[in-house]
């Protein structure tokens, strides 16, 4: 209530204390002037405590109903304060969705125009050696390849399954059994570790194509790779491991993961100038995979390079590839001609290394290959290292990386 208010009620009961006091003499003439006063008094202070009582009461009402406001709005404010921060945030989903959108938009023509022009380069080599009469002929010139047809992917249950290889078929059936797997996409990309030594880290992966039959049978690289490099049909396979390489790689870049893979190049693709070109191209425009993929070549196609493959391999290493050399079967090795041509890796078969250390003087020679590759920037790579006496045997040299059984067969990557 206000002020004003109280002292009008006050002013109220206290001109009535006051009228008390001087009528009742002149009323009641027993009534003794003092006494008058005195009732006049009683009255006044009974009238305060009543209004002071009144007073307090409403007093409370109102501290209890500011109490009850303070709460409401401090409740109201939070409400507010929550309905701001989900605005917000609603805000930047949208405009976080709108650039996701926009980037993926970007990212999946980009992706699209890698797949049309890797597609289009395995078509062109394929095409270039279709098989008539059960010899390769070239393809009429100035031909678009048509585009490839994306196969169906294998069921989860065939690919669970235990792995069954194929044994004891001809190079006929072989064949056969290619060229059905290149129409139906059944080239499968398989990965084996790399591990550091002695820590035994995965640090890289070998990629490995293997041809699946109709049956989901596998069949092996020595059962195929002749066949496939008489018939003209051994581009076409590195090209579609290539691919699968190249996109393995974007995944693992897109997770900022620490790995490097190694992808096999035969000869002929190396050879091949019309193929190369474009691949060339591409890799040029996509520089950054050379941080995570290595090409790697058989010491034999190394040693066999023709002037034109030597050229694509040297425009390879200029746009910042690096280069594996295996199957190595002799370890009379230029070292700095290797290095000079961009070759960071050599592996070697562990039975290979043990038996130059068993030989007389073998161990000071084992010693001495592996100082040379370290002057010259080479890691080395043990292969086919398959038990724990094997390894024993090879850590007194130092070796850099190892791969084989021990570490991990070679599994179908799960991309």
């Amino acid at each position: 209530m206000p002020l004003h208010h109280h002292l009008l009620i006050a002013l109220s009961y206290a001109v009535v204390a006051a009228i008390m006091a001087v009528a009742l003499p002149y009323n009641f003439p027993a009534l003794e002037p003092g006494d008058s006063l005195l009732l006049g008094g009683e009255v006044l202070l009974a009238c305060g405590l009543v209004h002071g009582l009144l007073a307090g009461l409403g007093n409370g009402r109102l501290e209890s109903e500011m109490a009850w406001l303070r709460l409401r709005f401090a409740e109201l404010a939070d409400e507010l304060a929550r309905a701001r921060n989900e605005s917000r945030l609603i805000l930047e989903a949208i405009e976080s969705s709108s650039r996701v959108r926009q980037g993926q938009t970007a990212n999946i023509g980009k992706v699209m125009d890698e797949v049309r022009l890797l597609q289009g380069l395995v078509e062109q080599y394929s095409e270039r050696h279709k098989s008539v009469g059960g010899r390769a002929q070239p393809a009429p010139t100035g031909e678009m390849p048509p585009p490839m047809t994306p196969a169906a992917a294998p069921s989860p249950t065939s690919r669970a399954a235990p792995v069954r290889y194929m044994k004891g078929i001809d190079d006929a059936t072989v064949l056969d059994i290619v060229r059905e797997a290149l129409r139906a996409d059944r080239i499968d990309l398989y990965l084996q570790p790399i591990v550091s030594l002695p820590q035994r880290k995965r640090r890289y992966y070998e990629c490995f194509s293997r041809i699946r039959a109709g049956d989901d049978s596998v069949v092996m690289p020595e059962q195929y790779i002749g066949v496939a490099e008489r018939e003209g049909l051994i581009g076409t396979i590195d090209n579609m491991l290539l691919f699968r390489c190249i996109q393995l790689v974007r995944r693992v870049q897109k997770k900022n993961q620490n790995l490097g893979f190694f992808c096999n190049i035969s000869q002929h693709t190396l050879a091949d100038t019309g193929f190369f070109r474009d691949f060339l191209a591409f890799l040029s425009d996509n520089a950054d995979l050379a941080a995570n993929l290595s090409f790697e070549f058989a010491q034999s196609s190394v040693d066999r390079l023709g002037e034109t493959a030597a050229r694509h391999l040297e425009k390879l290493a200029e746009v910042g590839f690096g280069f594996s050399m295996d199957q190595v079967a002799s370890l009379d090795l230029d070292f700095a001609d290797l290095a000079d041509r961009h070759f960071h890796f050599v592996k070697i078969e562990a039975a290979r290394l043990i038996e130059q250390a068993g030989g007389e003087g073998g161990e000071d020679k084992v010693q001495a290959l592996k100082a040379a590759l370290d002057r010259h920037g080479i890691d080395l790579i043990v292969e086919k290292v398959e038990s724990e006496k094997t390894l024993v045997e090879l850590l007194d040299f130092q070796i850099d990386f190892g791969q084989g059984y021990l570490f991990g067969e070679p599994r179908v990557s799960k991309d």
